[in-house]
């Protein structure tokens, strides 16, 4: 874009010419491990074991891939391991190879001491069918510019590659490049596909010209779903195309990102801008065929960013039922090229249904002029609506009057009975607001992110919670649990779960409320379907939510993680937990 321009990774396009290499892949799709050999690697481990049993354990997991084949599970024991992970071999479409944490441990590479060059602290380099799951990966930091640290690195062709549930932080080079998670596809002909990036947590990390967590060059096929980046100097989630890093169908495509809750992304700091502030926190550079839905993006330089740095078009991008506030100087959705020498632009862009609070203008536009652009049912409240030039870019039924959100100081951006958003919006993508409730309840779909229930919706119903056979008072002033519309119970975090001898902290920043006992920190963050369970993702079928003024968690999930036994009895409604 013309005002960040210099966002151009000028060292990084450079070094990529030099890449290459390919291997064979398959199609599309999410896979699960077959039954095979277990090896156990341990911190206390000795490579001469058998590694099969834990008490058996391997001491590296350069031993334990020499072992394992397709179908095998290489399982890490807690521990901090000064050891890089060089995946060496692929699994089978049927059978992939898994390195994933001992259940209810975590395994933390350290990079403390070590030098990089241009690798990750695990690299997996033409290979397929492989698992990362559940490591704490830091202390990876270079001095040198040349040098490009990474957390985890997927490189050159492959497919069936998933990266589940890992915490990374304090990946560094403040003058160069650095990643959290790099994903580059550098063959030309045969592409890195179905690879799955889900629920990790990056964080903390010093990125010079580069992102936390990037796709790049010949990549088809993707989920990235939600992680949570946070307090980077530089862009959260990238999908990036015609930079040179493949010689042939240079762009990230075919692909969703969806539920990732991103914020306190900024390049201000960051000395390779000289004070330029202008991360996003989501950005699609050149990439096309990209869903970008459900996802929460706070106090980032620039929001959601849809451009083309160099090249060709960027191209059939939705950006749908999103929530972005708080993004300055830039703005909360932006649009364009990099300049009218750039070349290249955007179109058939979508931006349906997202609410935008509180950003330096909801809409910024910067050389893009295509009727095939479509910006309609979206909220603009707070800032300038619309900066530069609309030209024949198509805005409808967009709402800028008072939206009567619940209680937006809060962070509670639903609407309330009579906002003029609801049944106000022009089309529904996807079948979930992003509350997870149903996307259209009513008339027609609202504008905005949250979907007023109304209507066919089940309403609320009242429920009891039984704490170790003792009852839990609840009134006005502590909130009321309820039955949501997705049947699950919904209980007041604070008074539940104090009175279960967790301490409690509410993070207002992120909407996160986090609560820890006895070494187990879980993190539930606000309309996302999942809790954080020691830094680990784990799944749900609801999501918690602000009502009111008060946070609602579902209660199941959150106090199971904490080893409680959690049963519901249907004829009392009542929540026991014991």
């Amino acid at each position: 874009m013309e005002k960040h321009s210099n966002r151009l990774k000028r060292l990084l396009s450079a070094l990529l010419a030099v890449m290459m290499i390919a291997t064979p892949l398959v199609g599309y799709k999410v896979f699960a491990a077959t039954t095979g050999t277990t090896y156990y690697v341990s911190t206390t481990g000795d490579d001469a074991n058998t590694g099969t049993t834990a008490t058996s354990a391997l001491k590296t997991f350069k031993k334990a891939l020499e072992k394992a084949v397709a179908g095998d599970t290489i399982l890490a024991k807690g521990g901090t391991y000064s050891e890089k992970i060089v995946v060496s071999k692929s699994g089978t479409a049927g059978a992939p190879i898994t390195i994933k944490n001992a259940p209810g441990e975590t395994p933390v590479l350290d990079g403390t001491g070590m030098t990089p060059t241009w690798d990750g602290m695990v690299t997996i380099e033409n290979k397929s069918n492989v698992t990362i799951e559940g490591f704490e990966i830091r202390n990876y930091k270079a001095t040198k510019s040349s040098s490009v640290p990474m957390g985890i690195s997927v490189y050159g062709a492959g497919a069936n590659i998933q990266l589940l549930n890992n915490r990374i932080h304090a990946i560094e080079n403040p003058t160069g490049n650095a990643h959290g998670i790099r994903v580059f596809g550098t063959n030309g002909s045969t592409p890195v596909s179905n690879i799955v990036v889900n629920g990790n947590h990056i964080y903390n990390c010093k990125l010079g010209q580069s992102e936390a967590l990037v796709l790049n060059g010949n990549v088809d096929g993707f989920k990235v779903n939600y992680n949570v980046v946070h307090d980077n100097d530089n862009i959260g989630i990238d999908f990036i195309g015609y930079e040179g890093t493949a010689p042939a169908n240079d762009n990230t495509r075919n692909g969703e990102c969806v539920g990732n809750t991103v914020y306190n992304i900024s390049s201000a700091g960051n000395p390779t801008y000289g004070g330029d502030a202008c991360a996003g926190g989501i950005y699609v550079d050149g990439g096309m065929n990209i869903l970008i839905d459900r996802n929460t993006v706070k106090n980032c330089d620039i929001g959601i960013e849809v451009a083309t740095e160099r090249g060709p078009m960027t191209r059939n991008i939705t950006v749908t039922n999103n929530l972005v506030t708080d993004c300055k100087p830039q703005a909360g959705i932006s649009f364009g090229s990099a300049g009218d020498s750039a070349g290249g632009g955007v179109e058939y862009l979508k931006v349906f249904g997202n609410t935008l609070y509180n950003n330096s203008a909801s809409i910024q536009i910067q050389n893009a002029d295509s009727s095939t652009n479509l910006i309609k049912g979206n909220i603009f409240r707070g800032g300038t609506a619309i900066e530069g030039k609309v030209g024949s870019n198509v805005f409808a039924s967009n709402i800028t009057a008072d939206p009567l959100f619940a209680n937006a100081a809060a962070g509670n951006f639903q609407l309330q009975a009579g906002s003029p958003a609801i049944d106000a919006g022009a089309e529904a993508i996807g079948s979930l607001d992003l509350a997870g409730n149903p996307r259209v309840s009513g008339a027609r779909v609202d504008a905005g992110a949250f979907e007023h229930q109304q209507g066919t919706a089940t309403p609320p119903q009242a429920v009891s919670v039984v704490l170790r056979n003792v009852p839990i008072a609840f009134d006005a002033n502590t909130g009321i649990p309820f039955i949501d519309a997705n049947a699950r119970t919904q209980v007041p975090f604070r008074v539940v779960l104090e009175k279960y001898g967790c301490t409690v902290e509410w993070n207002a920043t992120a909407k996160i409320a986090i609560a820890r006992k006895d070494g187990i920190e879980v993190q539930v963050p606000i309309g996302k379907s999942y809790v954080l369970v020691n830094g680990t993702a784990k799944q749900n079928d609801t999501a918690a939510l602000i009502k009111d003024g008060r946070t609602y968690i579902p209660i199941r999930v959150v106090l199971e993680s904490f080893g409680a036994k959690v049963s519901w009895n249907p004829t009392t409604k009542t929540v026991i937990v014991d």
